[in-house]
């Protein structure tokens, strides 16, 4: 089962499902995260470090962290 969970994106309140990466989440709710290496159907890599997004005081990239 699928676990919606609620975060907060540059002070908008965001609904997400628990496990998805933070970039899809984003996209999910009209805020838009840049990337370059960032495909449909290839497995993330976080390698290009655009998406990188601060989570919690860390510095993390969006393709590759979970929400949790």
């Amino acid at each position: 089962m699928n676990q919606i969970v609620k975060i907060t994106i540059d002070g908008i309140e965001c609904m997400a499902t628990k496990g998805q990466y933070i970039l899809d989440a984003a996209k999910e709710n009209g805020i838009f995260i840049p990337t370059l290496c960032n495909y449909t159907g290839v497995k993330p890599r976080g390698s290009c470090r655009i998406c990188t997004v601060k989570v919690n005081g860390r510095m993390m990239t969006a393709c590759t962290t979970p929400v949790a």
